[in-house]
């Protein structure tokens, strides 16, 4: 599972401030966290936090076949075909803790 944080810029445009990857094995029976990293962003005034969520980081990471062989030596013609579900429930967050200091608005 891949997973990257982008800063939305008023213009669309989107600029990755942080990313982070997890190889799952199999199905997680408990919420899944994955760090993304300590940084150091300002959002302008029109700007958003958009969380993109992908089964793979290709080339960074090498494709999971989905069949339980190594990633790294399994034939891509032996590869499954792989659906993402994505349960967004009352329980689901983002948690962006706060270092040093408290939240500023302006």
């Amino acid at each position: 599972m891949s997973a990257t944080l982008s800063i939305l810029r008023a213009d669309g445009k989107a600029h990755a401030v942080a990313a982070g990857y997890l190889h799952l094995r199999s199905r997680p029976e408990a919420p899944v966290a994955l760090d993304l990293g300590a940084l150091c962003v300002t959002l302008a005034p029109g700007e958003a936090l958009r969380l993109s969520i992908a089964a793979s980081d290709f080339p960074a990471h090498p494709v999971n076949p989905g069949t339980g062989a190594d990633p790294v030596s399994a034939p891509l013609a032996s590869a499954l075909i792989t659906t993402l579900h994505l349960s967004c429930g009352e329980d689901s967050r983002l948690d962006l803790p706060l270092a040093g200091g408290a939240l500023q608005l302006r």
